[in-house]
């Protein structure tokens, strides 16, 4: 499914970065920091509520141009969302929004690359951080899983290359896989973009794409969608821009076999 309305605003951002090359390099030099490639798959194991996984799996590598671009890399906490866009209007004190509980990081991967060649592989040991927030279901404070990496004292001119997966149950977060958002912009630029959502064959899953060209689709064992964008503006944060009518994403909204009606 796609959807072909387009504001004046982000018009604008297409115009600027795809049909004048020339002013698309100048603003990359500009950017703070720019996404050399960032892939992300996501995949779902299992087929009922209380056996389905949903995991994480993302490798991308940065390019540090400004003190500001360092200092917005220094630290990274997962788990990450790629909805920019989501607001819930509740009390502050709710701390309302899309959370995940029992996280387990598999792993973690960290290496900077010095305006110098040298490259330095690192093993951090990341912060638990867990936030309290109010649950949608019944309004009782919940406890959300947050794991802060420092990578450490960045400089203009480092490039680094980070790798994570991690996973969630997806009884204990209902509320926030029963369906969710992805966005393939941001706030930096992107060279190139890779997206994976795979499944188990059996689970039924409505998988919609909005404003960008549908996803190549294997069928197998599991059913996979990739999508592939390159040279992406950093327009999420451009003035009068909706995301959400403006900017090529995915709906993901999974049915397990208990949620679906029989007969």
């Amino acid at each position: 499914m796609k959807q072909f309305s387009i504001s004046i605003a982000f018009l604008f951002v297409l115009i600027l970065f795809f049909l004048t090359p020339g002013t698309c390099l100048a603003q990359l030099d500009k950017a703070d920091a720019v996404f050399e490639y960032d892939s992300l798959h996501i995949y779902s194991s299992g087929k009922k509520t209380d056996f389905i996984y949903v995991h994480f799996k993302r490798s991308y590598r940065i390019k540090i141009q400004s003190n500001k671009g360092a200092n917005d890399f220094e630290s990274i906490t997962l788990p990450e969302w790629h909805d920019p866009s989501l607001y819930f209007h509740a009390p502050e004190q709710h701390n309302a929004g899309k959370h995940l509980g029992a996280v387990e990081v598999e792993d973690f991967r960290l290496s900077i690359i010095k305006a110098d060649g040298s490259r330095v592989d690192t093993i951090v040991t990341p912060l638990y951080e867990p936030e309290r927030f109010v649950g949608i279901k019944d309004s009782k404070y919940e406890t959300a899983s947050y794991y802060k990496y420092l990578i450490g004292d960045l400089q203009p001119g480092d490039i680094v290359e980070i790798k994570y997966n991690y996973s969630a149950p997806y009884g204990e977060n209902l509320f926030s896989l029963l369906t969710f958002r992805i966005f393939f912009h941001g706030s930096y630029p992107v060279l190139e973009k890779h997206f994976t959502y795979s499944h188990l064959k059996g689970l039924e899953v409505d998988v919609t794409t909005y404003l960008g060209d549908e996803p190549a689709v294997e069928y197998g064992a599991e059913t996979k969608y990739d999508w592939h964008f390159q040279n992406l503006p950093a327009c999420m944060e451009e003035s009068g821009i909706k995301p959400y009518l403006d900017l090529p994403h995915v709906i993901i909204s999974m049915k397990p076999y208990e949620m679906i009606y029989t007969v």
